[in-house]
C-alpha cells in the first residue's frame, strides 16, 4: 500500500499495488480479496474508460463504504499500455504473447480517494482519472521487466512495486 499527495488533490490518495507473483499466476481474485478485506458497502459502480495517447484504460469505478470511511474507488489490472478490471483481457494478451515464447505480466491496481459519507463518486471522477494515467505510466517500466522476467525459468519475485508520481 502506498499513500500519495498529489498537489492537485486535497486529500491524500491510497494505492494498493497486488503484482503478479509467478508466471503461472492468472489475475482472478484480486477484486474479492480487496473488497473484502476492507468489508466495503460497495454503491454508484461503473466501468470507467480513459484513452490518453497510447494508453487505453479501463476500471472498476465505484464509491466503497466502511463504517469509519468512504471512498471514491478505481481498480483494473495494467499491463504494457492497456488497463483492464477484465480478466479475459489480460488472458487474450498473453495467449499472443505464449506464441512468441512470452508472457504478459499484471498488476491489480486499486486507487482510494477518501470522500464525504455516502456522497455522489463522481465528483471525483476527474482527480481519480488524473491518478489512474499517472500510475498507468509509473507501471509501464516496470511492466516491462516484469514481461521480461516471466519469460525465464523463474520470475523475480521482489520487483520494486513502489511508483513515484509526479
Amino acid at each position: 500500500m502506498q499513500i500519495i499527495k498529489n498537489k492537485n488533490i486535497e486529500d491524500q490518495a491510497i494505492i494498493i499495488l497486488l503484482p503478479q507473483n509467478g508466471p503461472k499466476n492468472q489475475p482472478q481474485v484480486e477484486w474479492t480479496d480487496i473488497d473484502s478485506f476492507w468489508q466495503w458497502e460497495i454503491a454508484q459502480y461503473r466501468l470507467a474508460e480513459v484513452n490518453i495517447q497510447n494508453l487505453q484504460l479501463k476500471g472498476r469505478f465505484f464509491r466503497a463504504c466502511t463504517e469509519k470511511q468512504t471512498f471514491a474507488v478505481l481498480q483494473w489490472y495494467a499491463w504494457d499500455n492497456v488497463g483492464d478490471p477484465s480478466l479475459l483481457q489480460w488472458f487474450i494478451v498473453d495467449k499472443k504473447a505464449q506464441w512468441q515464447r512470452q508472457r504478459a505480466a499484471w498488476v491489480a491496481v486499486s486507487i482510494l480517494l477518501p470522500m464525504e459519507p455516502r456522497g455522489q463518486v463522481e465528483q471525483y471522477w476527474d482527480e481519480m482519472r488524473t491518478l489512474e494515467q499517472q500510475v498507468q505510466t509509473a507501471l509501464l517500466p516496470k511492466l516491462s521487466v516484469a514481461n521480461e522476467s516471466l519469460t525465464g525459468i523463474k520470475m523475480k519475485h521482489c520487483l520494486p512495486w513502489h511508483i513515484r508520481l509526479n
